[in-house]
C-alpha cells in the first residue's frame, strides 16, 4: 500500500510550550514587561481575528501601535533556536515512517516564521523537503492530497479536534494517531482516534504492515502500535 504520513509540528514534533515560554522570557529582556505583555496580547487578538497564530503580523501591530521598528524583535523572533525544542525521539519518527512512505509536514499557519521555524528545527529536511504551511490545514485537504496522492494517509497529530475534522473530510482514506503530548493530552469524549501514543518516540513502534489502522481489525477503539 502507498502511505502517505502527514505530521503536525506543535506539540507533535516539537515542543512548542516550552520554547514560547522561553521566546517570552527573550521577548521581556527586550521589550520590559509592560512591553511583552502587549506584544502576547496582541498575538491573541491575531489569533481572535485570522483563527489561526501569525506572529509576523502581530510583530507588525505592535510596531505600528508603537510607532517604532524593533529589529530586535524581528531577528529573535525568526532565528529562535526551534532545534533545540524537538521532542525526544521526533527525528526519529520521521525516518522511520520515511522507510515505511512518503512523509509530509502539514502545518497550520503563516507562511513566513511558521516555515522558517519548521526549517530552522531541522524538520524540513527530515521530511525530504515536504511542508506545507496553511492556514486551517483542514480545509486544504484537496490540494495536499492532490499534491501528495496515496492509496492511504496518516495523520499524527496532539489535536484531537483535528483529528476529528480530518476524519470527517477523509474518511477512511486516512488513519488517525493522537499523540499525548502539550496541553490537549487530556484527549476527548468526542472522537476516538485509531491509535494513541504517549509520546513521538512511540510511533517507531509501527510496521508498514500496521496501515490502514482503521479496517475491521483496529474498528473498535483506539489502540496502541504495540497492540496494532
Amino acid at each position: 500500500m502507498d502511505l502517505t504520513f502527514l505530521f503536525d509540528v506543535d506539540n507533535t514534533l516539537l515542543d512548542n510550550d516550552r520554547a514560547k515560554e522561553m521566546l517570552a522570557e527573550r521577548l521581556r529582556a527586550i521589550l520590559g514587561t509592560t512591553g511583552s505583555e502587549r506584544f502576547w496580547a496582541l498575538y491573541e487578538a491575531v489569533r481572535a481575528d485570522i483563527g489561526m497564530v501569525d506572529v509576523p503580523l502581530t510583530i507588525a501591530r505592535y510596531e505600528a501601535e508603537r510607532r517604532v521598528v524593533r529589529p530586535a524583535l524581528a531577528d529573535l523572533v525568526m532565528t529562535f533556536p526551534f532545534e533545540d525544542y524537538l521532542l525526544p525521539g521526533a527525528l526519529a519518527a520521521l525516518a522511520h515512517a520515511r522507510q515505511m512512505g512518503r512523509v509530509v509536514i502539514l502545518s497550520d499557519g503563516d507562511p513566513i516564521f511558521q516555515t522558517s521555524k519548521i526549517w530552522r528545527a531541522g524538520l524540513t529536511a527530515a521530511a525530504g523537503g515536504n511542508v506545507v504551511v496553511v492556514p486551517h490545514k483542514e480545509e486544504r485537504l484537496r490540494e495536499t492530497t492532490a499534491a501528495f496522492p496515496a492509496d492511504h494517509y496518516v495523520l499524527i497529530e496532539d489535536k484531537p479536534a483535528m483529528l476529528r475534522a480530518v476524519r470527517a473530510r477523509l474518511g477512511d482514506r486516512v488513519s488517525t494517531v493522537f499523540v499525548r503530548q502539550g496541553k490537549y493530552a487530556a484527549g476527548s469524549d468526542e472522537f476516538a482516534p485509531d491509535a494513541v501514543l504517549g509520546r513521538i518516540a512511540d510511533f517507531c513502534a509501527f510496521a508498514a504492515a500496521d496501515f490502514p489502522l482503521n479496517q475491521p481489525a483496529g474498528a473498535a477503539g483506539a489502540i496502541h502500535p504495540a497492540d496494532a
